[in-house]
């Protein structure tokens, strides 16, 4: 595939979020409220940031062990790299300060590649002879709408769930 057909990436920053994640705690539900498991582009770490989400939400604490013991129950262990992988996720890490800068570089691709989605579905619709001219306009003003409400969401507005969790946490 040539370059113009790449889509964004931030593989290292994705890993650098998840290692973060995985650190646990209030570092795993900061991560949480700025990415959400569907804007990582690697289906291994939106697994992994889902299972750590799923946790959190139950108010289970969440770190290396933890993480990888249920993805193995859920047999997803395999589809993720193995627990070999999700250890390199914490040992690459390097320093948990700049989380959110690779972060940012995670929600950066993500909007990107909704960009190009929204723009092929426009391309779609306008080659479209089988729908009137109003109608295929019609369609891409609608994806676009959807664009912005969808990549131009706050992120960093946090869930009261999360709060909840961290005051459980601290009081624990």
């Amino acid at each position: 595939m040539n370059e113009q057909n790449e889509l964004p990436q931030a593989l290292i920053a994705e890993k650098a979020v998840m290692g973060a994640a995985l650190q646990g705690g209030e570092l795993a539900d900061s991560v949480l409220e700025q990415v959400a498991p569907e804007q990582c582009q690697w289906p291994s770490h939106r697994v992994i940031l889902s299972q750590i989400a799923e946790m959190r939400e139950a108010a289970r604490p969440v770190d290396l062990v933890l993480v990888t013991t249920e993805l193995e129950k859920a047999g997803l262990l395999g589809d993720v790299g193995g627990a070999a992988y999700v250890t390199e996720l914490v040992i690459e890490l390097g320093i948990v300060a700049n989380w959110r800068h690779y972060a940012a570089e995670v929600i950066d691709a993500w909007k990107r590649r909704e960009m190009l989605a929204t723009a092929l579905e426009m391309a779609q619709a306008a080659k479209n002879s089988g729908i009137r001219v109003d109608e295929a306009q019609e369609q891409c003003e609608q994806r676009l709408f959807a664009l912005r409400e969808n990549i131009g969401r706050d992120s960093t507005v946090e869930h009261c769930k999360h709060s909840v969790i961290r005051a459980v946490d601290h009081i624990e």
